[in-house]
């Protein structure tokens, strides 16, 4: 916790016996160890512990499902290097134990979120791009208010559609089963629009363009229910409101979001130069964030000049979703521009497409000019290199190639197209710390 002193410990699936609990309730004392395989060094802490249940614990972690923890306020520790005789192989990468839970943010950390009680969500159309990647739309209760901004993520509570996990304290078949929460959290494609906005006939709703995950209960559930629908009925999918899917409303999370009004103090420029790295479907958020510059109302005179660097091994489905946000985009500036109160700013995008697949050419229906959008599609074959983006060092200084100098970096996709991005980053002189980041599980 933030007061530098506090451990808090989610309680999870055990034998059902509550032993810990029961010893803490007991007797408040607890000592907790902690181990470095690479180091050798072992951690002792000791400290008073409490056990919160139900709200209090709802408060403190807001989506750890169990409403269970335990907080632990550390009155000692002993640290001991080099104690353990054994060491992790260098080079070598750990894996989580398969009954491992997910992570869950505290309140009061970036990751946190606030709860929406009792808001639901209900399903009210499916796109499919692929047999595997898909924009499902979804319609909150008139009850709750969901406001987000471009970039964030919707966390959505999956129970009314699969079932109460019932307990089990092994699953050799599934291990992931056993502390599955139904909780799903996904990036929002699209932008809040204003209920009163008669060219959208899903004004309040959200989307969700994700792909299936092999084995994944709630995305092998949603897209069953969609190839089901395209087979039999596919007239619904443009209304799946006849299907009554309603999930639970949990929140909106996140902190990967367009920049504040102003350029960074270092640019001499009156340009927001933004750099945004996807790997395949991490692109997700980069959509909300191009439909989102059409709602956004900038400082007066300035500009947007941005380099999206995209890698994926379907172009055909993601050069078509680049197509839809950069349409909504001009939508939204065209209503900016007839009315006089807003000021509206131009948008320079330039793409990067890399894949081993060939790029289909950019769709422009004529209005780029008129909108102040302008976009231009480069295809280059193969993975994201320093060498595909032009950036030559010499000297040890960037020559030629992509402007990253005063650029806000973004990167979102898989944990490797992560670490091999920030690694060309670091190698061609951008600060490590100025990078945000995204990431996902897949």
């Amino acid at each position: 916790m933030s007061d530098g002193r506090t451990v808090v410990l989610p309680d999870y699936s055990g034998n059902r016996f509550m032993t810990s609990l029961g010893n803490i309730e007991a007797t408040p004392l607890a000592s907790l160890t902690f181990i470095s395989f690479l180091s050798g060094s072992v951690l002792y802490l000791t400290g008073i512990a409490k056990n919160l249940i139900g709200p209090a614990a709802q408060d403190l972690m807001p989506l750890h499902s169990q409403h269970a923890l335990t907080t632990i306020h550390i009155t000692g520790y002993t640290h001991i290097s080099d104690a353990l005789p054994v060491r992790q192989r260098p080079e070598s990468t750990p894996l989580s134990s398969p009954y491992s839970p997910p992570v869950r943010f505290l309140a009061e950390e970036p990751g946190g979120a606030t709860r929406i009680e009792g808001a639901t969500a209900t399903l009210t159309k499916i796109r499919m791009h692929s047999p595997t990647i898909a924009t499902f739309t979804w319609s909150p209760s008139s009850s709750s208010s969901l406001s987000f901004s471009p970039g964030q993520a919707a966390i959505l509570d999956f129970t009314p559609l699969l079932g109460q996990r019932a307990y089990q304290h092994m699953a050799q078949s599934q291990p992931t089963s056993v502390n599955d929460d139904r909780i799903r959290t996904w990036t929002v494609s699209s932008v809040n629009r204003d209920s009163g906005d008669s060219e959208t006939s899903n004004a309040g709703s959200f989307s969700l363009t994700m792909r299936e995950k092999p084995g994944g209960a709630v995305t092998g559930a949603l897209f069953s229910i969609a190839r089901k629908l395209q087979e039999v009925k596919p007239e619904l999918l443009e209304d799946t409101r006849p299907i009554s899917l309603t999930v639970g409303l949990v929140g909106v999370t996140g902190d990967f979001v367009l920049p504040s009004q102003s350029p960074p103090t270092s640019s001499r420029t009156n340009k927001f130069k933004l750099a945004w790295f996807a790997g395949g479907i991490g692109v997700t958020p980069f959509l909300a964030m191009l439909r989102g510059l059409g709602e956004k109302e900038p400082e007066e005179g300035y500009e947007y000049d941005i380099r999206l660097v995209l890698s994926a091994r379907e172009p055909e489905v993601f050069v078509p979703l680049i197509e839809d946000a950069l349409r909504d985009l001009k939508r939204a500036r065209a209503r900016a521009q007839a009315d006089e109160r807003r000021k509206v700013s131009n948008v320079a995008l330039t793409i990067d497409f890399f894949s081993n697949q060939d790029v289909p050419e950019l769709y422009e229906d004529g209005d780029s000019i008129s909108t102040g959008v302008t976009v231009v599609l480069r295809s280059h074959k193969g993975r994201v290199t320093r060498e595909g983006l032009g950036l030559e060092l010499e000297e040890g200084h960037v020559q030629g190639g992509m402007d990253l100098k005063d650029r806000e970096m973004y990167v979102c996709g898989p944990g490797e197209f992560e670490q091999a991005i920030l690694g060309m980053l670091v190698e061609v002189g951008v600060d490590r710390s100025s990078v945000r980041t995204e990431g996902f599980e897949y």
